[in-house]
């Protein structure tokens, strides 16, 4: 019997065939993947670089060292911290120093010998004057609304802290009775973990009524100015969601290093714990 050319060819038409749906599919199917695998990446993306963070309202400034008291040198770098604050909009500045170093009758002269003490107000300790708390809540919902560059000066307060101080409230809450709400609520786990949750709000209250409305205005920004990456004993309870930055020697810091942190700052992205 004869075969013609058409039925010899046909078995590896059929081959070939088979072969390229079997190339198609496995592209198709990697091609797939390849699209998986891209999606997930930008969803892992959002969720690590998170969120630009608002302008900073609050300035946390640590002068560490051995030192028993200020330079001129030094009181009149404090003074341009304070001023460089002013400039940027800045709410309130907590100056802390292990060694109880500042004093207000020192930075309110350095800070007129610069002309800013019109728009700061310096006390020592946690209870700020009521005419500082009043403008300060009085900008927060203007500054909300406002970028940096656009809304009005603010009236910036510098709470000048010492360890004492770091250490008051926390004595002072240890000190005090439990709240009936956590008394009743038993010792089950469910309940641990709500109250561990609640923690850091109730935590952040608790704070307010012993050592008053500043002592609840968690930094933006700590700069440590020393050469030492310590927060030596700041008060640790505002420390929990802020950038620390080691700044160097306070007494040759200028307003240039000072913008660089708060563009670093501005760089960051604020993940909520993500």
């Amino acid at each position: 019997m004869k075969h013609s050319r058409h039925d010899t060819m046909r078995p590896w038409v059929a081959a070939v065939v088979r072969l390229l749906l079997g190339v198609v599919l496995a592209l198709n199917a990697a091609l797939r993947s390849a699209r998986g695998l891209v999606r997930s990446a930008r969803g892992l993306g959002e969720t690590v670089r998170g969120r630009p963070p608002p302008p900073p309202r609050v300035l946390g400034v640590v002068v560490a060292g051995q030192r028993k008291s200020l330079g001129e040198d030094e009181l009149r770098a404090t003074a341009r911290v304070i001023n460089w604050a002013v400039a940027n909009g800045l709410t309130l500045l907590t100056l802390y120093s292990p060694h109880d170093l500042f004093d207000v009758m020192s930075i309110e002269r350095e800070i007129r010998r610069m002309g800013a003490d019109d728009d700061v107000t310096v006390w020592s300790g946690w209870r700020a004057p009521g005419a500082w708390i009043e403008g300060a809540l009085g900008c927060q919902a203007q500054q909300a609304h406002q970028t940096r560059q656009a809304h009005r000066r603010q009236p910036l307060g510098v709470a000048l802290l010492s360890p004492a101080d770091a250490e008051g409230p926390l004595t002072m809450l240890q000190g005090a009775p439990a709240s009936n709400s956590a008394s009743g609520e038993g010792s089950s786990l469910l309940t641990s973990l709500q109250r561990a949750l609640r923690a850091p709000e109730e935590l952040r209250r608790a704070m307010g009524c012993v050592g008053g409305r500043v002592a609840q205005l968690d930094p933006d920004i700590i700069m440590i100015f020393g050469g030492v990456s310590s927060l030596f004993g700041y008060p640790s309870w505002l420390t929990r969601s802020s950038e620390i930055y080691s700044m160097g020697d306070l007494a040759s810091v200028g307003t240039d290093a000072l913008s660089e942190s708060l563009d670093r700052y501005m760089m960051t992205k604020k993940r909520g714990g993500r």
